[in-house]
This record gives structure tokens, C-alpha cells and sequence, in this order.
């Protein structure tokens, strides 16, 4: 399948490598705190995930004088643009307090937030556990992380609903095999020791934190 072809990528597998989360529980992200909205699309269902939970983290600049999530009123805070599973808990929950007002800046991916903060050009930026392992060996500390989410599991290799069940199975089987055969590929998706992922079991607490997929914000 190719990259570039939507049509091919939206009828085979999404995966929900980093940045982006499982399409099963995407939702969009506006650009304001206070018209954050969540709503659970049921059009994918998440096969396989990585064994390893994903934490979510605001970090800032080594040697910026934000210590806390307190001190972000005014200052620009960088998050992916579109469906994220680690800002939408922060800005959400973490960020739910209204006297904290800060200046969201929508980015591409997390790692160009990363740079940003790096460069001295963003204050701060949502993140997580599996993004930072693309950030390489050493830069990192430039940063200083100043909030943890709670561990949740992370991202997840998921099909299509339309997908007929016995073509999902073999992509699940054929995912697996990896395992044995490339596992390169794994570890190049962030997911080196994948395992199966259930929906309910996985993920409701994104349905139960942003109200049963209901939403009564705009953008």
C-alpha cells in the first residue's frame, strides 16, 4: 500500500503509530482550550498494541522558569494538530482549570512541537512517553518534563469496521508474524512487543473521561 494513497489506507490498516492515536477513538482537537470537544467514531476497532503503556507529558525548555502546569497562563503550548490521544487527557482534564489560559499552537507532529521548545520558540509542549523515543539520543536533555498523565495503553494497529472479519484476522496474523520474521518493522512503528488490544478494555476510559463520545463544544 502506498503512503500517499488515502483511498488504499483507509480500506487496509490504520495504525496508530506516533503521533497519531487508534482511529477507533479519534477525535478532533480545536485550537481553543475551552471549546475542546470529544467524540468516539466507532469506524475502526484496534487489533494489536505495544505492551508498553504510554504516559503523557507538557515539557518546557531545560532552563525555562515554568515549573508547573500553573504557569502556562499566556504562554504557547504546542500539541499535535488533528487526533491525540495524550492532548486531549491534558488539555482536558489536566488543563480543565479555566485560570489557566494557555496560547495553544497546533504542530504537524509532536516531534516539530519538541523542536520548537528546543529552539526557543514554543514555551511548551504536549507529548508523550512513545513520541520521545523519536527524539534522538541526547537532545532530550534540553527539555525538562514538568507534568505526567496517568499510564494508559498506547497506541494501537487497528482495521476498519467495514473490513470483512476474516481479512482483519489475517492482518492481525500477518502483524504478528512480524514478531518473528522483521521485527524491525516493530520497532520502527514503536511497537516492538505487540499484543492484543481490545477496545472496551483498552480504551474506554477516553469514552469515560470525554463523555460517552458526546461533545458540546465547536471549534
Amino acid at each position: 500500500t502506498s503512503p500517499g494513497n488515502p483511498s488504499c489506507a483507509q480500506n487496509l490498516i490504520t495504525t496508530g503509530s506516533v503521533p497519531r492515536p487508534i482511529q477507533a477513538i479519534a477525535g478532533t482537537i480545536p485550537t481553543r482550550c475551552a471549546c475542546l470537544g470529544w467524540k468516539v467514531r466507532p469506524r475502526y476497532l484496534p487489533m494489536l498494541r505495544d505492551a508498553a503503556p504510554m504516559t503523557g507529558l507538557v515539557l518546557v525548555g531545560k532552563n525555562s522558569p515554568v515549573q508547573s502546569l500553573n504557569d502556562l497562563g499566556g504562554r504557547t503550548l504546542a500539541f499535535p494538530s488533528g487526533s491525540d490521544m495524550t492532548t486531549t487527557m491534558v488539555l482536558t482534564q489536566s488543563l480543565k482549570d479555566p485560570k489557566i489560559q494557555p496560547l495553544l499552537r497546533p504542530q504537524r507532529t509532536h516531534v516539530n512541537g519538541v523542536r520548537g521548545v528546543m529552539l526557543g520558540k514554543l514555551d511548551a509542549v504536549i507529548s508523550n512517553s512513545y513520541s520521545m523515543k523519536l527524539i534522538p539520543p541526547g537532545l532530550e536533555q534540553q527539555l525538562r518534563v514538568i507534568y505526567r498523565t496517568i499510564p494508559t495503553p498506547g497506541p494501537a494497529f487497528a482495521s476498519a469496521q467495514h473490513i470483512p472479519a476474516e481479512d482483519a484476522l489475517r492482518m492481525k496474523a500477518a502483524l504478528l508474524h512480524l514478531k518473528t520474521t522483521h521485527p524491525e518493522l516493530l520497532d520502527s512503528a514503536l511497537m516492538p512487543n505487540i499484543t492484543e488490544a481490545d477496545l472496551e478494555r483498552d480504551y474506554s476510559i477516553f469514552s469515560t473521561l470525554y463523555g460517552n463520545g458526546t461533545s458540546h463544544a465547536t471549534p
